[in-house]
């Protein structure tokens, strides 16, 4: 991830996806590409062992909105990358880009019905 200095701290929790201490960042519209960035730093590594993972966040979302699916968002199986337990979750705040390809968040009341439980 590049500059330091340009991210501001928003959130730290439990990542119970990664089974590791996630921490989360907000970076400026002008870091990359024009767009505000959510930004996740896992402690412990996050999907195959990287640890940061980044998704544009959309113009008309605020700040609450983000930690909104930080908190309280719903983490939903993979589909394909399941381990030997047979179970493995997309945290949700990489639902978005992980299972629908986008490359910004998504609420998770916008997410497709077939993957709403």
């Amino acid at each position: 991830m590049a500059i330091e200095e340009d991210l501001k701290p928003i959130w730290k929790q439990w990542c119970q996806p990664y089974m590791t201490n996630a921490e989360f960042f907000l970076r400026p519209p002008n870091a990359l590409g024009g767009v505000r960035h959510l930004v996740v730093r896992y402690e412990e590594g996050g999907r195959n062992d990287k640890p940061d993972f980044a998704s544009g966040i959309p113009d008309d979302w605020s700040e609450e909105d983000v930690l909104e699916l930080i908190r309280y968002g719903r983490s939903i199986p993979t589909r394909s990358n399941a381990t030997s337990t047979g179970k493995e979750e997309w945290p949700a705040w990489e639902v978005p880009a992980r299972v629908y390809g986008s490359p910004t968040l998504i609420k998770e009341k916008d997410w497709p019905k077939s993957d709403k439980k």
